[in-house]
């Protein structure tokens, strides 16, 4: 299983990071996921799940961050194409992303009283690091049958079913800058 983007190199664009126009985010954040394809997927695959984290960010925060979650993600072939803002747009389910944590009602205590924060918390949250590079891991997982978790799902939650699902895993480091 690939992962292939179109985009050249390991660098994410700026238009599914922080560097877009503050009009264009909701709370800071963009929402608009980025664009990739997974091929070779094996032919008894019947959805894809994945997640994309930031590992850097357990010097500053105390656990890598939690960017994107998702599984059930129909296969129909070796190929399944996730378009430009896929989360936003999804009919798979999405799991918590890190913004629903105890660190980040400490940096907004005012967190819990927005009323975007459920959709904040559970679809693609752009990259924005601190400072620096930091490094994203999206990981792809192949899996046998669905998981039939629903939106909101936390992240053990697909991990606990992923043995005795998981067919092929496909996974790519992609970097984004502080700027």
């Amino acid at each position: 299983m690939q992962l292939e983007f179109p985009f050249t190199g390991s660098v994410i664009p700026d238009q599914y990071g922080d560097h877009i126009p503050t009009a264009e985010k909701l709370h800071g954040l963009n929402q608009v996921s980025l664009p990739f394809k997974v091929t070779e997927i094996p032919a008894n695959a019947v959805v894809l799940a994945g997640t994309l984290v930031d590992y850097d960010t357990v010097s500053f925060v105390g656990f890598p961050w939690l960017h994107w979650v998702f599984t059930d993600v129909p296969v129909h072939g070796q190929t399944v194409t996730f378009a430009t803002d896929a989360s936003r747009r999804a009919t798979f389910a999405q799991g918590l992303n890190s913004l629903h944590s105890p660190f980040q009602r400490l940096r907004q205590p005012d967190w819990p009283l927005l009323k975007e924060r459920k959709n904040l918390e559970s679809h693609y949250a752009g990259p924005r690091p601190v400072s620096g590079v930091h490094t994203y891991r999206l990981t792809v997982y192949a899996l046998s049958q669905p998981t039939n978790l629903s939106n909101g799902f936390l992240q053990g939650d697909l991990m606990a079913l992923l043995d005795e699902r998981l067919l092929a895993v496909a996974g790519r480091n992609l970097t984004y800058a502080k700027a």
